[in-house]
């Protein structure tokens, strides 16, 4: 078996995978997130990652984690066996519900084949300032 990579891998609004042709859309990719106020965090996202280098119609157990720069995980990590098609990639399309980061900082997502990290992206969780601007209608004379 050749060595598991990705090939794409991001956080985003939505994605969408053909059934026909198993084409991925990937609609909204971020880096960055503002939060009004800590916890803070986002109601749904996406992971979406193109993975390769599996044996051909293969399934592989593959584990998705969250860290912050310090190491510690402060979420669940998630198990999921994933099948490879005929030419040894898959597609995953990971949708994340109500998300709440306890504080400012970076937030690595990984993507582990056993205990070797295949694939990461970075998410930027930043205090969000609120604007203080003041509008004013006047009526025409």
């Amino acid at each position: 078996m050749n060595k598991l990579h990705t090939e794409i891998i991001a956080l985003c609004d939505y994605a969408i995978i053909a059934q026909q042709t198993n084409k991925p859309s990937v609609i909204g990719i971020f880096t960055e997130l503002g939060v009004q106020q800590f916890p803070g965090g986002m109601p749904q996202a996406v992971l979406f990652a193109t993975i390769a280098g599996a044996t051909a119609n293969s399934t592989q157990n593959l584990t998705f984690k969250v860290s912050n720069e310090k190491g510690v995980q402060p979420f669940p990590q998630l198990n999921a066996q994933v099948t490879f098609g005929a030419n040894g990639k898959t597609n995953i399309n990971l949708a994340i519900g109500n998300f709440v980061f306890p504080q400012a900082g970076e937030y690595k997502f990984s993507i582990y084949d056993g205990k070797e990290e295949i694939g990461n992206t970075i998410l930027n969780v930043f205090q969000a300032k609120q604007p203080n601007q003041t509008y004013e209608f006047k009526q025409s004379n």
